[in-house]
């Protein structure tokens, strides 16, 4: 099956630039990704047809902008009169919880939908008739906001900031499946590099021999590699030559992308990391003017998060180190057909060198985007817990 990216937006800008009053405090970051499960044939015949995927997007954004449309009413009619502040705690339980109904229904209405134009894209399509969708949209979004992002003016008492930074992980997670998905095709390429030159290597030992009669004494070349070898009518590996420089090539560019997409990966963890120091920063005399139980709860949750963001450097160590193995990787099977071409005497010794490679580029990448979801799976459920503190911290002084 592939994951088709329909929509990925950030929800927070739309809600900033229609919320109208100061009563309400809207994130930096929503981040909202719309995907959608499809078999691969269909997805291959679908990315053919941009002008039928455009209309699945515009469909998917519109569905999600009825979430924002719904969450603007919920705001202009909770903030149409005063609010003291317990009634301001429960506003902004209301507000929460009607914009989760309001994704729901989007996720809903856009599953409905996108199921729909996919079954029209398929008539009249034999060839397609038997692929599917497995799941249709699904619209996930940083939960920062459901419980502390909605704070209302006037229930200011100990009034944290939203943690910025579990939008960033999150929206790290999709980068580092992309860095995985690239990491793993370059194994795979590399595997049938591998298998090539190993194959090469017994053709080159097995002709040598008439090779050296023929051709070396003929030529007046003082070494004989696969560049000799070619020449020779009947030679066998002729095929194999061209299939295993084409993968090598193949090799590099997937190399290439994923070294661009693990520094953006970098770039996003960096951020997260910043961000979370910032808002320490930023929310430290708010912490301390709760009550001292709270104080000591939400201190508690914050060493959790020090202890989830340890994990993003974590990561990025992992991918980095990956990525350098992989460009080291690229260098040898370079270096390798280059001797096998040329007739080094070193050719041997760097053929076997390339049967000795540990595939595992994509092992270690997927450690890495394996800590990074579980760092962005904490930095979720405690931000809501020190959310939820705060809520409470609030009712309590009201």
């Amino acid at each position: 099956m592939a994951k088709w990216k329909a929509v990925e937006f950030n929800l927070a800008k739309n809600l900033q630039a229609r919320n109208k009053t100061a009563a309400v405090t809207i994130p930096d970051s929503m981040l909202v990704t719309i995907t959608v499960e499809l078999d691969d044939k269909l997805f291959a015949e679908l990315e053919k047809d941009p002008s039928r995927a455009a209309h699945i997007q515009q469909n998917a954004k519109a569905k999600a902008d009825s979430a924002v449309d719904a969450m603007v009413k919920q705001i202009e009619a909770i903030t149409s009169k005063p609010l003291d502040q317990k009634a301001a705690v429960e506003a902004s339980k209301k507000l929460n919880e009607s914009f989760q109904q309001a994704l729901d229904k989007a996720g809903a209405d856009i599953n409905k939908e996108t199921e729909q134009l996919l079954s029209d894209f398929k008539k009249g399509r034999k060839e397609l008739t038997n692929f599917r969708v497995k799941s249709g949209a699904k619209i996930a979004i940083n939960g920062t906001a459901m419980v502390v992002a909605t704070a209302v003016a006037g229930a200011s008492h100990g009034a944290l900031s939203p943690i910025a930074a579990v939008g960033i992980v999150r929206g790290s997670v999709a980068i580092g499946q992309e860095c995985l998905k690239l990491a793993s095709t370059a194994d795979t390429t590399a595997k049938l590099v591998q298998v090539q030159i190993a194959a090469l290597k017994v053709i080159m030992q097995k002709d040598l021999a008439n090779a050296s009669t023929r051709s070396k004494v003929a030529q007046g070349v003082k070494e004989i590699g696969l560049g000799v070898l070619s020449g020779i009518t009947g030679f066998q590996g002729i095929p194999s030559m061209k299939n295993c420089n084409e993968n090598i090539k193949l090799h590099k560019i997937n190399i290439s992308k994923l070294d661009q997409k693990s520094h953006d990966l970098s770039v996003k963890l960096n951020e997260a990391l910043k961000s979370w120091e910032e808002w320490k920063a930023k929310n430290d005399a708010a912490i301390k003017t709760m009550p001292s139980d709270k104080v000591g709860k939400i201190r508690s949750k914050m060493d959790t998060i020090e202890k989830a963001t340890g994990k993003l450097l974590e990561a990025t160590t992992k991918v980095n180190v990956g990525v350098t193995r992989a460009n080291q990787r690229q260098g040898t099977f370079e270096t390798t057909m280059d001797a096998m071409t040329q007739g080094l005497p070193s050719w041997i010794g760097y053929a076997d060198t390339v049967a000795a490679l540990a595939l595992d580029i994509g092992l270690a990448i997927g450690d890495a985007g394996s800590l990074i979801e579980g760092a962005s799976s904490v930095l979720l459920a405690v931000s809501a817990e020190i959310g939820a503190f705060q809520v409470d911290a609030a009712g309590a002084h009201a």
